[in-house]
Protein backbone atom coordinates (compact mmCIF):
# COMPACT_ATOMS: atom_id res chain seq x y z
CA UNK A 1 0.00 0.00 0.00
CA UNK A 2 1.47 3.33 -0.92
CA UNK A 3 1.57 6.44 1.09
CA UNK A 4 -1.60 7.77 -0.58
CA UNK A 5 -3.85 4.64 -0.32
CA UNK A 6 -2.69 4.71 3.10
CA UNK A 7 -3.73 8.15 3.82
CA UNK A 8 -7.62 7.08 1.93
CA UNK A 9 -8.25 4.45 3.80
CA UNK A 10 -9.44 5.84 6.96
CA UNK A 11 -11.42 8.22 5.19
CA UNK A 12 -13.10 5.09 3.14
CA UNK A 13 -13.87 3.67 6.56
CA UNK A 14 -15.64 6.57 7.68
CA UNK A 15 -17.84 7.04 4.06
CA UNK A 16 -18.30 3.03 4.93
CA UNK A 17 -19.38 3.71 7.89
CA UNK A 18 -21.81 6.54 7.39
CA UNK A 19 -23.17 4.21 4.61
CA UNK A 20 -24.69 1.27 6.79
CA UNK A 21 -25.83 3.80 9.07
CA UNK A 22 -29.01 3.66 6.25
CA UNK A 23 -29.10 0.47 5.08
CA UNK A 24 -31.81 -1.51 5.92
CA UNK A 25 -31.92 -5.13 5.48
CA UNK A 26 -35.90 -4.83 6.05
CA UNK A 27 -35.93 -3.00 2.31
CA UNK A 28 -33.20 -4.61 0.36
CA UNK A 29 -35.90 -6.78 -1.19
CA UNK A 30 -37.94 -4.34 -2.67
CA UNK A 31 -35.05 -1.83 -3.67
CA UNK A 32 -33.83 -4.73 -5.84
CA UNK A 33 -36.54 -5.52 -7.55
CA UNK A 34 -37.97 -1.76 -8.05
CA UNK A 35 -34.53 -0.61 -9.45
CA UNK A 36 -34.20 -3.72 -11.60
CA UNK A 37 -29.92 -3.75 -11.14
CA UNK A 38 -28.40 -6.36 -11.55
CA UNK A 39 -26.01 -5.57 -8.13
CA UNK A 40 -27.50 -6.43 -4.79
CA UNK A 41 -28.92 -3.41 -2.79
CA UNK A 42 -28.00 -2.61 0.57
CA UNK A 43 -31.76 -1.24 1.05
CA UNK A 44 -31.51 2.80 1.31
CA UNK A 45 -33.95 5.06 0.43
CA UNK A 46 -33.08 7.15 -2.99
CA UNK A 47 -33.52 10.30 -0.94
CA UNK A 48 -31.32 8.92 1.85
CA UNK A 49 -28.65 8.36 -1.30
CA UNK A 50 -29.17 12.31 -2.25
CA UNK A 51 -28.05 13.26 1.40
CA UNK A 52 -25.17 11.02 1.61
CA UNK A 53 -23.65 12.35 -1.87
CA UNK A 54 -23.79 16.15 -0.35
CA UNK A 55 -22.38 14.89 2.81
CA UNK A 56 -19.78 13.35 0.70
CA UNK A 57 -19.47 16.20 -1.83
CA UNK A 58 -15.41 16.31 -1.80
CA UNK A 59 -14.97 12.44 -1.20
CA UNK A 60 -12.36 10.87 -3.83
CA UNK A 61 -14.65 9.10 -6.17
CA UNK A 62 -11.59 6.99 -7.11
CA UNK A 63 -11.90 5.46 -3.91
CA UNK A 64 -15.26 4.22 -4.03
CA UNK A 65 -15.23 0.58 -5.00
CA UNK A 66 -17.82 0.29 -7.92
CA UNK A 67 -19.75 -2.82 -8.79
CA UNK A 68 -20.53 -3.96 -5.04
CA UNK A 69 -23.90 -2.72 -4.50
CA UNK A 70 -26.01 -0.54 -6.47
CA UNK A 71 -25.69 2.71 -3.69
CA UNK A 72 -21.87 2.57 -4.51
CA UNK A 73 -22.33 2.94 -8.12
CA UNK A 74 -24.83 5.54 -7.62
CA UNK A 75 -23.11 7.59 -4.99
CA UNK A 76 -19.91 7.24 -7.86
CA UNK A 77 -22.04 9.07 -10.70
CA UNK A 78 -23.71 11.76 -8.33
CA UNK A 79 -20.49 12.54 -6.39
CA UNK A 80 -18.45 12.30 -9.66
CA UNK A 81 -20.70 14.46 -11.68
CA UNK A 82 -21.26 17.47 -8.95
CA UNK A 83 -17.57 17.57 -8.65
CA UNK A 84 -16.60 18.07 -12.35
CA UNK A 85 -17.83 21.74 -13.62
CA UNK A 86 -17.05 21.45 -17.01
CA UNK A 87 -20.05 19.82 -19.55
CA UNK A 88 -17.09 18.43 -21.80
CA UNK A 89 -15.45 16.64 -18.54
CA UNK A 90 -19.31 15.56 -17.21
CA UNK A 91 -19.29 13.81 -20.79
CA UNK A 92 -16.05 12.03 -20.62
CA UNK A 93 -16.76 11.15 -17.29
CA UNK A 94 -20.19 9.24 -18.15
CA UNK A 95 -18.79 8.12 -21.50
CA UNK A 96 -15.53 6.33 -19.39
CA UNK A 97 -17.67 4.91 -16.57
CA UNK A 98 -20.81 4.09 -18.75
CA UNK A 99 -20.71 0.28 -18.06
CA UNK A 100 -21.19 1.00 -14.48
CA UNK A 101 -24.64 2.39 -14.79
CA UNK A 102 -26.85 -0.96 -14.54
CA UNK A 103 -30.01 0.36 -13.87
CA UNK A 104 -32.18 3.07 -15.13
CA UNK A 105 -32.21 3.99 -11.05
CA UNK A 106 -28.80 5.39 -11.41
CA UNK A 107 -28.89 7.23 -14.76
CA UNK A 108 -32.62 8.89 -13.50
CA UNK A 109 -31.28 9.79 -10.26
CA UNK A 110 -27.94 11.37 -11.51
CA UNK A 111 -29.18 12.87 -14.86
CA UNK A 112 -30.27 16.60 -13.43
CA UNK A 113 -26.26 16.84 -11.99
CA UNK A 114 -25.13 17.64 -15.55
CA UNK A 115 -24.60 21.02 -16.51
CA UNK A 116 -26.85 23.22 -18.62
CA UNK A 117 -26.73 25.10 -21.58
CA UNK A 118 -28.48 26.46 -23.81
CA UNK A 119 -30.62 23.37 -26.21
CA UNK A 120 -28.52 23.58 -29.10
CA UNK A 121 -25.09 23.49 -27.74
CA UNK A 122 -26.28 20.77 -25.02
CA UNK A 123 -27.07 18.70 -27.95
CA UNK A 124 -23.72 18.58 -29.05
CA UNK A 125 -22.45 16.70 -25.81
CA UNK A 126 -25.78 14.17 -25.21
CA UNK A 127 -25.16 13.07 -29.69
CA UNK A 128 -21.86 11.56 -27.82
CA UNK A 129 -23.62 10.07 -25.05
CA UNK A 130 -26.29 8.90 -27.30
CA UNK A 131 -23.88 7.16 -29.68
CA UNK A 132 -22.05 4.96 -26.39
CA UNK A 133 -24.59 2.42 -25.13
CA UNK A 134 -27.95 1.81 -23.70
CA UNK A 135 -27.50 3.80 -20.50
CA UNK A 136 -26.10 6.07 -21.95
CA UNK A 137 -28.24 6.66 -24.65
CA UNK A 138 -31.08 7.02 -22.01
CA UNK A 139 -28.86 9.45 -19.97
CA UNK A 140 -29.08 11.51 -23.17
CA UNK A 141 -32.83 11.61 -22.97
CA UNK A 142 -33.59 11.96 -19.50
CA UNK A 143 -31.31 14.83 -19.67
CA UNK A 144 -33.59 16.52 -21.90
CA UNK A 145 -35.92 16.89 -20.04
CA UNK A 146 -34.75 19.62 -18.39
CA UNK A 147 -36.10 21.30 -21.70
CA UNK A 148 -39.43 20.70 -21.98
CA UNK A 149 -40.36 24.24 -21.41
CA UNK A 150 -38.29 25.14 -24.18
CA UNK A 151 -40.74 27.15 -26.54
CA UNK A 152 -38.63 25.63 -29.87
CA UNK A 153 -38.14 21.90 -29.22
CA UNK A 154 -37.61 21.09 -32.98
CA UNK A 155 -34.00 20.49 -32.41
CA UNK A 156 -35.18 17.89 -29.44
CA UNK A 157 -37.66 16.11 -31.40
CA UNK A 158 -34.91 15.92 -34.15
CA UNK A 159 -32.26 14.39 -32.10
CA UNK A 160 -34.85 10.92 -31.00
CA UNK A 161 -33.76 7.93 -32.41
CA UNK A 162 -36.17 5.15 -31.55
CA UNK A 163 -34.66 1.59 -30.13
CA UNK A 164 -35.63 -1.83 -29.18
CA UNK A 165 -34.09 -1.84 -25.73
CA UNK A 166 -36.23 -0.69 -23.43
CA UNK A 167 -34.25 1.33 -21.05
CA UNK A 168 -34.20 3.78 -24.37
CA UNK A 169 -37.47 3.33 -25.83
CA UNK A 170 -38.57 4.11 -21.86
CA UNK A 171 -37.12 7.02 -21.86
CA UNK A 172 -38.59 8.60 -25.01
CA UNK A 173 -41.74 8.01 -24.28
CA UNK A 174 -41.86 9.59 -21.08
CA UNK A 175 -39.84 12.52 -22.67
CA UNK A 176 -42.24 12.78 -25.63
CA UNK A 177 -44.88 12.65 -22.58
CA UNK A 178 -43.66 15.44 -20.57
CA UNK A 179 -42.90 17.87 -24.21
CA UNK A 180 -46.20 17.18 -24.61
CA UNK A 181 -47.90 19.25 -21.22
CA UNK A 182 -46.38 22.32 -22.83
CA UNK A 183 -46.12 21.70 -26.88
CA UNK A 184 -49.53 19.08 -27.31
CA UNK A 185 -50.38 19.97 -31.27
CA UNK A 186 -46.15 19.81 -32.15
CA UNK A 187 -45.63 16.54 -29.89
CA UNK A 188 -49.35 14.88 -31.67
CA UNK A 189 -48.20 15.33 -34.93
CA UNK A 190 -44.46 14.49 -34.17
CA UNK A 191 -45.64 11.26 -33.13
CA UNK A 192 -48.11 10.62 -35.28
CA UNK A 193 -45.94 10.95 -38.52
CA UNK A 194 -42.68 9.73 -36.71
CA UNK A 195 -42.14 5.34 -37.27
CA UNK A 196 -41.94 5.49 -33.50
CA UNK A 197 -42.13 1.65 -31.98
CA UNK A 198 -45.52 0.66 -30.94
CA UNK A 199 -44.05 0.27 -27.82
CA UNK A 200 -42.50 3.77 -27.43
CA UNK A 201 -45.63 5.40 -28.29
CA UNK A 202 -47.22 2.63 -25.57
CA UNK A 203 -45.13 4.65 -22.94
CA UNK A 204 -46.11 8.09 -24.41
CA UNK A 205 -49.34 7.41 -24.09
CA UNK A 206 -49.54 5.38 -20.80
CA UNK A 207 -47.57 8.27 -19.26
CA UNK A 208 -49.71 10.79 -20.66
CA UNK A 209 -52.60 8.94 -19.48
CA UNK A 210 -51.30 9.19 -15.66
CA UNK A 211 -50.58 12.89 -16.06
CA UNK A 212 -52.62 15.43 -13.98
CA UNK A 213 -51.28 18.25 -15.73
CA UNK A 214 -52.78 16.52 -19.49
CA UNK A 215 -56.16 17.45 -20.63
CA UNK A 216 -58.65 14.78 -20.71
CA UNK A 217 -59.25 15.21 -24.38
CA UNK A 218 -55.85 15.30 -25.30
CA UNK A 219 -55.33 11.46 -23.28
CA UNK A 220 -57.57 10.25 -25.82
CA UNK A 221 -55.99 11.47 -28.94
CA UNK A 222 -53.11 10.08 -26.90
CA UNK A 223 -55.13 6.51 -26.65
CA UNK A 224 -56.56 6.92 -30.33
CA UNK A 225 -52.94 7.32 -31.89
CA UNK A 226 -51.91 4.09 -29.89
CA UNK A 227 -54.97 2.76 -31.52
CA UNK A 228 -54.10 2.98 -34.59
CA UNK A 229 -50.89 2.16 -34.52
CA UNK A 230 -51.81 -0.76 -33.02
CA UNK A 231 -54.28 -1.44 -35.86
CA UNK A 232 -51.48 -0.63 -38.28
CA UNK A 233 -49.09 -3.70 -36.98
CA UNK A 234 -51.78 -6.05 -37.16
CA UNK A 235 -52.48 -5.43 -40.99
Amino acid sequence: MNENESRLKPAFSIFKKEIDKFSHKDKVGFCERVYNCSLPSLGIKIPDIRNLAKYFSDFPVSMIPLDVCFEYNLLFFMIGLKQISDIGEQTDFIIENRNHFYSWAITDTSYGLYKRLPLEEELRYLLKLKRKGSFAQRFSYVVLLKYCKEKDISSLLSFIEDSKLKEVYTSIGWLLAECLIYHQEEVLSYVESSSLSYKTIQVFAYKARDSFRIESSVKIRCKELLNRKKDALNQ
